[in-house]
């Protein structure tokens, strides 16, 4: 919901979204009236992949660059679009259908698109949830190669403890709100046993500071999984 709202795909909701003093998904951002600055450009990569059938791979990501940035010279776009893909290791299949793709290769089509309109906020919802371990494994490698290439801010949706703390700098833990409770003789109806979503910020910085391979080998890497798994499971931990 969170990155469907900054995507602008949930239009009419609550409160405001901002990065910086930018509004996202026409959201209203803090601070004086016309100090938002240009509009937020962001990049998203759903669970689905998000890629159209009737479409090659490359003509996948020349659509989101005609899109995202049509004041760009058609030839600019196109080498924008093959480095990408290239960089995302499909070289040689930038002309096959999404049908004649796998799983991972598909996904890396989606990544090569968000990264490919250099976006100011990139999207990323649960990506890598379908795939198999080794595939997982080289294509985390992969975003994270990518990022550094070309740095956004990014929001990554996971239910993975071990990848949150593998790719995350800030880790933010969501616990849904309760159900309202059934209304009683002493509660009004629709207000009773409400209760906010909780929200919890984890610094996960000394993790991300080390090397991507070595990261799994330090005890640290155990030591903010485990706390994780605790806060998770609603024990008393101290802050990390």
């Amino acid at each position: 919901t969170l990155l469907r709202a900054a995507a602008g795909l949930l239009p009419g909701f609550g409160g405001r979204l901002a990065l910086g003093s930018r509004p996202l998904g026409g959201g209203r951002a803090a601070g004086a009236a016309g100090a938002e600055g240009p509009a937020v450009r962001v990049g998203f990569v759903p669970q689905d992949y998000g890629l159209l059938p009737w479409q090659t791979a490359l003509a996948n990501v020349r659509t989101a660059l005609r899109i995202a940035r049509p004041a760009e010279p058609r030839a600019q776009r196109e080498e924008a679009a093959l480095r990408w893909l290239g960089l995302m290791g499909l070289g040689g299949l930038e002309r096959r259908y999404p049908r004649a793709l796998s799983g991972g290769q598909q996904q890396r089509v989606a990544i090569a698109r968000a990264f490919a309109v250099r976006p100011d906020l990139l999207l990323l919802d649960e990506p890598f949830s379908a795939l198999d371990a080794a595939t997982r494994e080289g294509l985390q490698r992969l975003l994270l190669g990518s990022w550094l290439t070309q740095p956004s801010t990014m929001l990554f949706v996971t239910h993975d403890v071990e990848e949150a703390v593998l790719l995350g700098r800030k880790i933010v833990l969501l616990a849904a709100a309760k159900r309202p409770a059934p209304a009683s003789s002493g509660t009004a109806a629709g207000t009773s046993g409400a209760a906010p979503a909780s929200v919890r910020v984890i610094d996960n910085e000394a993790i991300c500071s080390l090397p991507f391979d070595s990261r799994r080998d330090d005890e640290r890497f155990y030591a903010q999984v485990r706390t994780l798994r605790r806060l998770l499971g609603g024990g008393a931990v101290s802050a990390p």
